[in-house]
Order: C-alpha cells, then sequence, then structure tokens
C-alpha cells in the first residue's frame, strides 16, 4: 500500500509508492528534501499522530514519479534518463552535405557554403560511410579550380624566365598529387591520435570524409584577397568542429588531435631541413 506522510517544513500531505521507502524525496510544494518514511505515518509536526480523514487524500493532491531514472519519487514525470538528455541535435540517418544527394555545380556550392560557414550542423549531419570517392572528387573538384590559377598567377606576375614558367605550368599534376598525399596522410595522423586519446570508433572513412570537405571548402579562400591569410587558421577550426562532431569528442580532444596532426609534420620537416648536411 502507499506511504502518506506530511511533510515536516509545510505539513502538506504526500503520498508515494510502498518501494521509496528510506530515500531522499523533495516535496512538491515547499521543496524541502527529507527521507520517506517505513510505514504511513501522519505527523502533525508536534510529535502526535493524526488520523487522515476519509476526504483528506482527495482534497490534497497526489503527486508520484514513474521516471525510473530519477531518485526522488516527486520528481516531475519527464524523463531524466542521461541517455535521452545527451542524444545530439541531429537524430536519426545522417544525410548530408548536398553534395552528397546530387553531384553537381549548385550541390557543390551549397556544400562550401555550408562548410565554411555552418561547419557544426554540416558536420553533425554528414554521413560517416558512403564511399570514399564523391568526398575525394569534392576536394579535388577545388583543387582543379585553385591550383592551376595559383600557378598561373605566380608563373605570370612575377618575373621569371620562360623556361621557369613552362616549368612551374608542367608541374601542375604533381600539386594534385600533393593534395591526395596530404588528404591521406592527415587522415591517417589523426585516426592514429584519436586511437591514442580515445574517440576513433567511426574509422579512417569517417575522418576522411572530414579532411575532403574541409580541404575542398576552405581551399576557395586562398583565391580572396586578404581572407587567404587567415585560410589555414579557418582550416583548423572547421577541421576540429568536423571531427568533434563525426566521431562525437569533446572540443578540447579534437582540437588537440588537430593541432598535433598538423604540429608533427610540420616539427619533422623543420628538424630534416636543420639537421640535414650542408
Amino acid at each position: 500500500m502507499p506511504i502518506e506522510f506530511r511533510c515536516s517544513d509545510c505539513q502538506k500531505l504526500l503520498r508515494t509508492p510502498d518501494d521509496s521507502a528510506g530515500r531522499q524525496a523533495q516535496c512538491p510544494h515547499c521543496q524541502a528534501i527529507q527521507e520517506v518514511p517505513f510505514r504511513a505515518m501522519l505527523s502533525s509536526g508536534l510529535g502526535e499522530p493524526l488520523r487522515r480523514p476519509v476526504l483528506e487524500a482527495r482534497d490534497e493532491p497526489q503527486l508520484r514519479n514513474d521516471d525510473p531514472y530519477s531518485d526522488n519519487p516527486f520528481a516531475s514525470s519527464q524523463s531524466t534518463n542521461p541517455i535521452d538528455a545527451a542524444q545530439p541535435s541531429f537524430s536519426g540517418e545522417r544525410t548530408g552535405p548536398p553534395w552528397e544527394e546530387r553531384t553537381s555545380v549548385g550541390s557543390y556550392f551549397s556544400t562550401v557554403k555550408m562548410v565554411l560557414l555552418q561547419p557544426s550542423d554540416t558536420f553533425s549531419n554528414m554521413r560517416r560511410t558512403g564511399g570514399l570517392v564523391k568526398p575525394f572528387a569534392f576536394s579535388v573538384a577545388v583543387s582543379l579550380l585553385v591550383i592551376p590559377l595559383m600557378v598561373l598567377f605566380v608563373a605570370f606576375m612575377d618575373e621569371m624566365a620562360p623556361a621557369e614558367r613552362v616549368s612551374l605550368l608542367a608541374m601542375i599534376p604533381l600539386w594534385f598529387v600533393g593534395v591526395a598525399m596530404m588528404l591521406l596522410l592527415s587522415t591517417l595522423m589523426i585516426n592514429f591520435l584519436l586511437f591514442i586519446f580515445g574517440g576513433s570508433e567511426h574509422g579512417f572513412q569517417a575522418t576522411f570524409r572530414v579532411n575532403c570537405y574541409t580541404m575542398g571548402a576552405v581551399m576557395l579562400l586562398q583565391l580572396i584577397p586578404v581572407v587567404s591569410m587567415f585560410a589555414s587558421i579557418w582550416m583548423i577550426v572547421v577541421q576540429t568542429i568536423g571531427i568533434a562532431r563525426v566521431h562525437e569528442v569533446s572540443g578540447a580532444k579534437a582540437f588537440g588531435v588537430v593541432f598535433l596532426a598538423w604540429l608533427i609534420p610540420l616539427a619533422a620537416v623543420i628538424g630534416i631541413a636543420v639537421l640535414a648536411p650542408r
């Protein structure tokens, strides 16, 4: 049978299930915390037992909590399941970005805009699987536009001999190889660091997708004067957000992983340059 007792502070009549005896409870009227007694005794606060009138139970509000995740039998009936509370803003199947749905000029620029201006929402809804071809094609499509323009700018704006210009233009295909190698090495490095620090459950493909969309979108900033100076900083920011959303790790861990993934190769190159015999 239910346990009925009066609140020690406001003297309101309370009713709880019989299995709540001995637990700490909060009065829904005055918010006072008290222990549910082990027997159904109604106290007046003066130490004298009271006889409960038949109508008193109907006059008083009967509040109980059916939430199995709460220790408070008087708490709100809204679920406090920590698993429900931790659900991401995008529930269900991941469907983005637009480039994944349809490969076109419109979806290309829509994806670029979303990655640059709404990275958190974009990567929260980005597919973790589905193949490597489409995300890699996205980064290659940007490279086809950006790399030739940058090489042509250097070749014809600087005072270079015709032979040097020809050599520079002939190296354009090597730039695409360099982009592919950078994507691969960056993905391997980030996944290795996630494995060490914890958070690599979603694997290589998820990280590769983040890197492709990040690099592909941020590379366009290289074409904008002044803004191009901050492109590398924004790439680290977007990449950090992407790793955090896709692998579901904290922002601090994602930033540490991305920062180290850039720092370690840079330090290795500088070390080789310094220590190399001259």
